[in-house]
């Protein structure tokens, strides 16, 4: 946990420094960025993992690891690219890519005790089944 948040920091942190000294983005730009990622990365995961408890979709297009990164990185670069105009820019995507990337731990830290409350509703109607 410690990891994430100092992490999520130094990405945050980065983020701000190479968008809005090198590559002259606004603060509202890399500010959007980020949140975008962040959002994206929370929804993406929760999508994979709902996919993967839904025959169909796990039998079609969550087929092996390539199907699971494909669809975890459709959802995730799509909404990013659509958000944020100025990430279009192949130049500004690479140079922000791994700083926005970085501050993705905040939100892995907020999906655990979602993905707990999901977890514990699945096994709770289960119980209520048998």
């Amino acid at each position: 946990m410690l990891i994430a948040i100092v992490v999520g920091g130094l990405g945050w942190a980065l983020s701000y420094g190479i968008g809005m000294h090198l590559l002259d983005l606004t603060a509202g730009e890399v500010t959007r960025a980020i949140l975008t990622c962040q959002f994206t990365t929370f929804i993406g995961i929760l999508g994979v993992l709902k996919g993967e408890r839904t025959p169909w979709i796990k039998a079609t297009l969550l087929r092996g690891t390539t199907g699971t990164w494909l669809a975890m990185s459709s959802i995730y670069l799509v909404p990013l690219w659509v958000i944020n105009p100025p990430l279009r820019n192949l130049h500004h995507f690479a140079w922000m890519f791994l700083p926005t990337f970085m501050s993705v731990g905040w939100a892995l830290l907020a999906l655990g005790p979602v993905q707990d409350r999901i977890v514990a509703r699945i096994q709770k109607k289960a119980r209520t089944r048998t």
